[in-house]
């Protein structure tokens, strides 16, 4: 379960960078002189609307990607930290090696000379 949201992630960046390019393709001069005529369409020059239409896109196209992105991004953190938290072992079960503490004892909130308080 933990190898899920990996795929996607990438699949995600893929397609942000993908987005950037079709972005530079479509306002390319050949892709602009193509729409460059005197022909109106809603009241405005049709190059115009083409540019903003584009761009306006672009930046609808750019948000939802950034939030599946962001989303993708938690869920892969998330799937690992529970990995690396499956992987330790309760604290107090004796997996300390030799010359290790267990754990916090009973005398460790004493002063460094040992006396009492």
């Amino acid at each position: 379960m933990t190898a899920a949201p990996q795929p996607r992630l990438q699949g995600l960046r893929e397609r942000a960078v993908l987005l950037v390019i079709l972005g530079f393709v479509l306002l390319l001069p050949p892709f602009l002189l193509v729409v460059d005529h005197r022909v109106e369409a809603f009241g405005a020059p049709l190059f115009y609307v083409y540019i903003f239409v584009v761009w306006g896109g672009l930046i609808g196209f750019n948000a939802v990607l950034a939030r599946r992105l962001d989303n993708a991004t938690r869920a892969a953190e998330a799937a690992e930290a529970a990995a690396s938290l499956a992987g330790r072992a309760p604290s107090g079960t004796g997996r300390a090696g030799a010359g290790e503490a267990a754990g916090p004892g009973p005398d460790d909130d004493l002063p460094a000379g040992g006396g009492a308080r």
